[in-house]
């Protein structure tokens, strides 16, 4: 049964997802589902979606942004075991590295990105300017010609 909440009349798009729904998109989750296989399996559940909707859901709705981030915890943790099980493993396994790297980076930035953050700061206050050395400006010789005519 959807659950009733006061909706402004200018919101068409209104957040109709039952609970026997969000447990069908946890379930992905748990199978380790990607933002897309999820935003695919509500354009099943609702005979329409968009990338927008999403936005809006997610800035709109806290029952949703609980939902997702719930939902992303069990994706990552799905793709963790997978690594893991299949690392020490004692079977002879095609388990490929570089494809399961590959799709730690790019599905879990936060967690497993190449992205290092540098904190600029100067006895915990924030740096507002750095201080550069001028360029040092250098003539360029482009041709034999000019070499030698100098």
């Amino acid at each position: 049964m959807p659950r009733k909440k006061s909706i402004p009349p200018d919101r068409t798009q209104v957040y109709n997802l039952t609970p026997k729904d969000e447990k069908r998109i946890m379930k992905r989750f748990e199978q380790g589902a990607s933002r897309a296989q999820v935003k695919n399996e509500i354009r099943k559940i609702r005979g329409t979606f968009s990338n927008d909707l999403w936005d809006r859901w997610l800035k709109d709705e806290p029952e949703f942004v609980k939902l997702i981030e719930q939902g992303l915890i069990a994706s990552q943790d799905w793709w963790e075991n997978a690594g893991q099980t299949s690392l020490v493993s004692d079977k002879e396994t095609t388990f490929n590295n570089s494809a399961f790297i590959f799709q730690m980076k790019n599905r879990f930035k936060e967690d497993y990105g190449d992205v290092q953050k540098v904190d600029l700061t100067s006895k915990g206050e924030k740096v507002d300017s750095l201080s550069v050395p001028p360029v040092v400006n250098l003539n360029v010789v482009s041709s034999k010609d000019e070499l030698e005519s100098e």
